[in-house]
């Protein structure tokens, strides 16, 4: 997987192309912290997801839906066609290897699993458990 450092990130955010995006959850039982980031970059038409990574605590409670569908409004917000993203397969990450596709991303490179596209066209809202907090900054 992609690592960045501290510097390379908070030179991300201040970049137009690029959106970066990280999730804080909390429930009844406790306050999570920081559960999810993700990073990615307009090329084009497309959005290409560069990296998103999740918390396995919270993996499966919707979470990867609701980010989606903030990362889906904006996308469309910007202009793009598609949301494009990429899986690299590690020892730790075989649990989320068909995310793309359960997400209904469409194979982009002959099925081999590697790249994955979301066409905004026919993009729907994902379902999910999880509300965004009250204030300006929903996610």
């Amino acid at each position: 997987t992609r690592r960045y450092t501290h510097q390379q990130l908070a030179s991300f955010v201040e970049r137009d192309d690029a959106v970066c995006l990280a999730l804080e959850l909390s429930d009844r039982f406790a306050d999570h912290g920081i559960v999810s980031s993700l990073l990615g970059f307009c090329e084009g038409d497309s959005l290409r997801v560069d990296s998103w990574l999740m918390s396995c605590r919270v993996f499966g409670r919707t979470a990867e839906q609701f980010v989606l569908n903030h990362l889906v409004r904006i996308a469309r917000d910007r202009g793009m066609r598609v949301i494009r993203g990429e899986y690299l397969p590690t020892a730790k990450n075989a649990v989320v290897a068909d995310l793309y596709g359960r997400l209904g991303f469409e194979s982009a490179d002959g099925g081999r699993a590697r790249w994955w596209e979301m066409q905004l066209s026919g993009a729907v809202d994902q379902v999910t458990f999880i509300r965004p907090r009250e204030g300006p900054e929903p996610l």
